[in-house]
């Protein structure tokens, strides 16, 4: 498997693991709700504080594919690094059009 295989794939269960954590709490139901109402094709047109919460958890989510990783003794971290910048880049300027 290639390195940016695996570190999508723990992205993606960082994001599953911080929706075990907090799936019944009132702002990430929020934050789900507005996934479900608006297509990532529109997000740049809503509310900065929409947008910022879709950054942040895109953020939390790297962080806990971070913790998955090194629990899993990974080393490709310069991948790891250049594939977390270069998705967070593309959803802060293309996705949400906030400031680089």
């Amino acid at each position: 498997m290639e390195p940016t295989d695996t570190i999508t794939l723990a992205h993606e269960f960082g994001h599953h693991r911080r929706h075990e954590q907090r799936s019944d709490l009132l702002e990430y139901k929020k934050y789900r709700a507005f996934l479900k109402q608006h297509p990532w094709q529109e997000w740049a047109n809503e509310s900065l504080s929409d947008r910022q919460s879709v950054l942040d958890e895109e953020e939390a989510a790297w962080a806990e594919a971070e913790n998955v990783l090194r629990d899993l003794e990974f080393s490709e971290w310069d991948a790891f690094n250049a594939d977390r910048q270069a998705a967070l880049m593309d959803y802060r300027v293309s996705r949400l059009a906030l400031p680089p």
